[in-house]
């Protein structure tokens, strides 16, 4: 499976992935796959 890192978003989209994640008693990084389609992305 592939790996991702992103960097540089804003302060409040990560406070708030982390808020939720928090919330949802998991990791940060297990609240960003639950958001990311299981399913490729068709780019066109």
């Amino acid at each position: 499976m592939g790996m991702t890192t992103i960097r540089r978003i804003p302060d409040a989209v990560h406070n708030a992935l982390r808020a939720q994640a928090k919330r949802h008693n998991r990791s940060a990084e297990a609240e960003v796959r639950d958001k990311t389609p299981a399913e490729p992305m068709r780019f066109e």
